[in-house]
């Protein structure tokens, strides 16, 4: 009886994640701790809601309301305490 070669197969490396252990990757990180978390989008619905309700419910457009909060409230989180 005839041995049949097998192939040997290598487990597949560890795939990192871009700039694992780089100084990229640390830039980022400390990006994103600077910027903090922002407001959340509880938040940002509640404030949107709200300019909304002021409008007694009339015209208006979603998206624009959404936006004003969120840079509203960015500036908010931005400002020195």
């Amino acid at each position: 009886m005839q041995k049949v070669k097998r192939a040997k197969h290598k487990a597949p490396a560890i795939v990192r994640p871009p700039y694992e252990g780089s100084a990229k990757r640390q830039e980022i990180r400390n990006a994103v701790e600077t910027m903090g978390a922002g407001p959340s989008l509880e938040e940002i619905a509640r404030l949107a809601y709200s300019y909304w309700e002021d409008r007694s419910h009339q015209g208006g457009s979603v998206e624009e309301d959404w936006l004003r909060a969120e840079e509203e409230l960015r500036q908010r989180d931005s400002k020195p305490t």
